[in-house]
């Protein structure tokens, strides 16, 4: 049962949905491939405009966001990229900026 689950989860995004990418970058959903074992998606990044942002359902993990969310990341642009930046520029695997930005956006009530 859990992977017809999986299945129906794989197949659930459609153009013009707007997802989270693995680099948290809320994105534009411009392009949707089943390729019967995975799904890709491709889009354009609502915080700075860089595409193509792909991801693989399957290992990137890519979620759905709401409008809500939308609006807060986009308030909060200049925090993230910031955030992006440290990242890139870390010699090590460390998303705790990413971790206290998605705690703060989940504690805003604006």
């Amino acid at each position: 049962m859990a992977s017809k689950k999986r299945k129906r989860n794989l197949r659930s995004f459609a153009v013009g949905d707007i997802y989270q990418d693995c680099a948290y970058h809320p994105v534009l959903c411009t392009e949707v491939n089943d390729e019967g074992h995975d799904v890709s998606l491709a889009g354009v990044s609502l915080l700075d405009g860089s595409s193509p942002r792909c991801c693989s359902v399957r290992h990137c993990g890519p979620r759905k966001m709401t409008s809500e969310e939308v609006a807060r990341r986009i308030r909060n642009r200049d925090k993230w990229l910031a955030a992006e930046r440290a990242f890139r520029e870390s010699e090590q695997w460390n998303v705790s900026a990413y971790d206290e930005l998605l705690a703060q956006e989940g504690s805003s009530n604006d």
